[in-house]
Formats: C-alpha cells, sequence, structure tokens
C-alpha cells in the first residue's frame, strides 16, 4: 500500500470553558491521557497533532475497535491503521482499484469526518484541556463543522498526504464522566435552542432593519452573538486530596508528626 493512499485528519478545538474559547490543535491526549505522549509528540510516521484518515474507503463503527483507548491509538499508528484499511479494502473492493476523485465527489471524506466526530467526541466521554487536571465531560460536539483545508496535499518526511483540518467546537460540562445524565443533555439542548433562535433574530434584523443604522446594530450584534452567545463556564480548580478519616493529607501528616514528638517526650 502506498504512502499516498492514506490521509490525514486534524481537528482544532474550543470549548464554552472560560479561556478555553479559541482554537487550539486536538491530539488523542486530550481524551485519554494515559496514552503515552511519545505516540503523539515523538509519532515519526505523522505531524504532530494529526490522526489518520480515509478519503478513499468508507469506514464504519465496526472497523474500530469498541475499546475507547485502544480506538484512539489506531487513529496514529501507522501499523494499526494500515492493517484496519488493508483489512477494509480487501474485503469490500478485493483488486478493484478505486478512484480518488470519484471517492471525493462521493464524498467519502465526509462521511469518515462524521463517524470519527461521533466516534471521539461522543457524548459522555472526558475531556482533558489539561494533563494535570481533571477531566470535564462532553455533552455535544456542535454540528457545524468549518473547513480550513479539504484534501489539501502536503509533503512531510518525503512522504505524501492529503490533510483534511476543520474546526470544531465542544460544548462541555464541569462534571466528571459517569455523573452526566440524560437532563444535562437535554438542558444543553435547550439552551442551544435559545442560542439559535437568538442567532437567527439578529441575523434576520440585520437584514431587514428599516434603517442602515439598525441593521448595522444588529449585525454587529449577530457577529457578538456568534463569539459569546454560549453559556461560558468557569474553569474549575483541580480539589484537594483528602483522606479516608477526613482533613487533608497535609494536614494529616503535621497532626501525626505532632503526636509522635508527644509520644517520644
Amino acid at each position: 500500500m502506498s504512502n499516498n493512499q492514506i490521509s490525514l485528519l486534524k481537528f482544532n478545538y474550543k470549548t464554552n470553558v472560560r479561556g478555553h474559547t479559541k482554537y487550539v490543535p486536538y491530539s488523542i491526549l486530550n481524551s485519554d491521557k494515559t496514552i503515552p505522549e511519545s505516540m503523539v509528540k515523538n509519532n515519526i510516521n505523522i505531524p504532530a497533532n494529526c490522526l489518520l484518515f480515509s478519503d478513499l474507503i468508507p469506514f464504519s463503527e465496526n472497523d474500530y475497535s469498541k475499546h475507547y483507548s485502544t480506538f484512539l491509538k489506531s487513529l496514529v499508528s501507522i501499523s494499526e491503521f494500515s492493517t484496519i484499511f488493508k483489512g477494509k479494502l480487501s474485503k469490500k473492493y478485493g483488486n478493484k482499484k478505486i478512484n480518488r476523485k470519484e471517492a471525493f465527489e462521493d464524498n467519502i471524506h465526509e462521511h469518515n469526518l462524521l463517524l470519527l466526530t461521533q466516534l471521539i467526541f461522543k457524548f459522555g466521554s472526558p475531556f482533558y484541556l489539561s494533563n494535570d487536571e481533571n477531566p470535564y465531560t462532553i455533552i455535544k460536539m456542535k454540528e457545524a463543522v468549518k473547513p480550513r483545508y479539504v484534501n489539501k496535499s502536503i509533503t512531510w518526511k518525503k512522504n505524501k498526504f492529503r490533510l483534511y483540518e476543520y474546526d470544531i467546537f465542544l460544548k462541555l460540562t464541569d462534571k466528571v464522566p459517569g455523573n452526566v445524565s440524560n437532563k444535562d443533555r437535554k438542558h444543553s439542548e435547550c439552551e442551544d435552542i435559545k442560542y439559535t433562535l437568538d442567532a437567527n433574530i439578529y441575523n434576520m434584523m440585520s437584514e431587514y432593519a428599516p434603517t442602515d443604522g439598525m441593521k448595522e446594530y444588529y449585525k454587529q450584534e449577530y457577529d457578538d452573538h456568534l463569539n459569546t452567545g454560549e453559556p461560558i463556564i468557569e474553569k474549575k480548580n483541580t480539589p484537594k486530596l483528602y483522606s479516608k478519616r477526613g482533613g487533608t493529607y497535609k494536614q494529616r501528616s503535621k497532626i501525626m508528626r505532632k503526636t509522635r514528638k508527644t509520644l517520644i517526650k
């Protein structure tokens, strides 16, 4: 299998958490901090913060591991992804040659993009804004995916790839994974409806307001709303560790040292 049969996918994400509302590159370490950093930061096969991707053949959920961490690793391991790709190619197409132009016109890349966003950023999944902090939990990845590059040819370490790069918005909650319920999902959906209705109103008024001054006013309101209309949550502090007997470990250690001194006397 030639190198140019495999493409690359890159996500840039922003969130509704204060201090994290501007686009930054996504890596699988954001989804699972137990994955070795070397798989991402010192990967000799693909550029940093990129995922392995197919724009030639449509993938399905069953093609990937059901284990979340193993699935994520397969997106950056050239050997694992090649095995999946070859198996899919042989089973579905045999020796038939795939026309890249036809695959692109059939929107294979969009199909696989949607699949990966659903698997990586699914409801209830953990999301680490920092590897030394507790995770947030994904409520929703917004459906609107803004493309930066689609089918762009790049060369990396003398290998040619096609790059697909997209901006996404992740709606997070500061509840820990496992404590998020369907009630949280419904509350989020209500917020999304209000956000959309407000945006539509501002947009409509910017076009049909009776005066140019009002049109300009609502156009500015619309632009501001797109950037700040989403409810922002405050960044949570990492809680201190507590002992089973109560009090922080630091406090417990201090008490134990005092107790030992008293006994020695």
